[in-house]
């Protein structure tokens, strides 16, 4: 029999977790961690690909000059028993739960930790490195239980660009290009479907090159990437609406 337990349990999302939750939850703050990167290295034979035809899903690699941002999520210990259970089998690909430390933006000074499901290169399903443009390509014909792999990339680009607009991820908004170039011909199956996602991600970037912003670095130097910082700056909300993809089940 399941017991509470002795506290929360903070959870730090930083893919699918950031815009897809499924699982009761007290709080949630937007921040980041130090020391990694948010790469699409992981492969998905389940969720957003199937065994043969894998689709890229993100995990976390070190990198001590970096920082990921995204979101904790706080379990209060009545939930804690049953919502590990959920998310050992949602990332049952390879993923292992580490303990990282979170930085809140509302107080990057007050940091605590938090539990991550980190995918390492020694598990069977990492893909590692490859050209952006590969990825791209694989991401748009793949699809698995949970949906179009694609979905995966617009959902969590849409949620970070909305959630931390000061932040820049090169990895995930250079993907998120490639992978709407690809699927821009009104011909293609997938074109209106993520046609509404094209439009708020081309919005975000005229926004980003018309309008100046002011940082407020946590170091000497003014920073606003995604990766090499951790810097908070101007936290303008992105008002573009999105619309899901269809989902296909994979029987």
């Amino acid at each position: 029999m399941q017991t509470e337990q002795d506290g929360p349990v903070w959870v730090f999302g930083y893919g699918s977790l950031v815009w897809k939750t499924d699982f009761p939850y007290h709080e949630k703050l937007v921040g980041y961690l130090k020391g990694y990167v948010r790469r699409f290295w992981q492969g998905s034979i389940d969720h957003r690909g199937v065994p043969g035809a894998p689709g890229r899903v993100v995990t976390l690699l070190e990198s001590v000059e970096d920082c990921t941002w995204g979101v904790a999520y706080k379990v209060l210990p009545r939930d804690v028993p049953d919502v590990m259970m959920y998310l050992d089998r949602r990332e049952v690909g390879g993923y292992c739960t580490q303990r990282i430390k979170f930085y809140p933006q509302a107080d990057p000074t007050q940091p605590f930790e938090a539990l991550a499901y980190i995918a390492n290169e020694h598990n069977p399903n990492y893909l590692g490195p490859a050209s952006l443009d590969h990825i791209a390509e694989q991401v748009v014909r793949s699809r698995g239980r949970s949906g179009e792999n694609i979905e995966y990339i617009l959902e969590l680009a849409h949620a970070m660009r909305t959630l931390a607009p000061h932040v820049t991820d090169e990895h995930l908004f250079s993907l998120e290009h490639k992978v709407l170039e690809l699927v821009s011909c009104p011909g293609h199956p997938l074109f209106n479907a993520c046609k509404r996602y094209s439009d708020s991600a081309q919005a975000a970037r005229t926004v980003l090159l018309e309008t100046p912003l002011q940082s407020e670095s946590l170091g000497n130097e003014p920073m606003l990437s995604g990766e090499g910082n951790c810097s908070l700056s101007c936290n303008q909300p992105n008002a573009h609406e999105k619309t899901p993809l269809p989902r296909a089940t994979i029987g």
